[in-house]
């Protein structure tokens, strides 16, 4: 799951849900990548989903 933290420029990314709880979390800036965990080859610049 990626949320968009429009606010604080930033996205935030949570996957591997075991138990209720996510076992792998990111906090993406601008200026870096964000990547999936699910689809490796997806990588996105944090500035093409900021805006």
């Amino acid at each position: 799951m990626w949320i968009i933290n429009l606010p604080a420029e930033s996205i935030e990314i949570y996957a591997g849900p075991i138990n209720g709880a996510y076992q792998v979390t990111a906090e993406v800036r601008r200026g870096e990548q964000a990547q999936s965990q699910t689809i490796s080859s997806l990588n996105i610049p944090a500035e093409m989903i900021l805006g």
